[in-house]
Parts: C-alpha cells; structure tokens; sequence
C-alpha cells in the first residue's frame, strides 16, 4: 500500500485515492459517528470536507502491516478551530479500504 490518499474534491487536495470497499466503514469518534458504506463514507466527506472547504496535509504516514496503516494529517478549513490535526487508521481487504478509524489530535 504505498499510496494511501483519500480522494475527496474540491477542497480536500491531499488524502484517499484508495476506493472504499461497498460495505466499508468510516468510524470518526470526535464527532460521536459511524459512516457505513460508500453512500455513508460520501456524506462525511461532504459535510464534513466540502462543506467545510476543508484543505488536508499529510503529516507522517506509517504502514503498519501489508494491510493496516496509519496517516496524520493536518486539517485547515472554514471551521472554528481554522486548523487542527488529526489521525486516519485504515485497515484493507481485497485493496480496497474496509474500516477506517477517524480522530481530531
């Protein structure tokens, strides 16, 4: 897995090219949520990402094993905090995204 990047235009420029599994799930605690599937995974992204013109830059990326990794990033965005970090841990079956653990650091 040497590119782990989320894909998510227009203003998320730097993290997920790796497609989402159709029954995969996007876990972020900060915000008390689970986003199942790819319907799912697009409304965080959406309300989350887009809504909020939110620009990610990725920090550290660390493999953890063939089929886990972890990345940090930084958040910048028209959100209160203006930028923050945070953290994505993936698992993956198949080469595709299966579970993703989201935090705010």
């Amino acid at each position: 897995m040497k590119n782990i990047y989320l894909k998510h235009p227009p203003y998320c420029n730097d993290v997920i090219t790796i497609a989402p599994s159709r029954y995969a799930i996007f876990d972020d605690p900060s915000i008390g949520r689970k986003f199942n599937g790819r319907t799912g995974i697009k409304e965080y992204f959406n309300s989350y990402f887009v809504g909020y013109k939110t620009q990610t830059k990725k920090v550290k990326r660390i493999l953890k094993e063939e089929n886990q990794a972890h990345l940090e990033v930084e958040f910048t965005g028209d959100f209160p905090e203006g930028k923050i970090g945070g953290t994505f841990d993936f698992k993956f079956e198949a080469g595709k995204i299966s579970y993703v653990l989201a935090d705010l650091i």
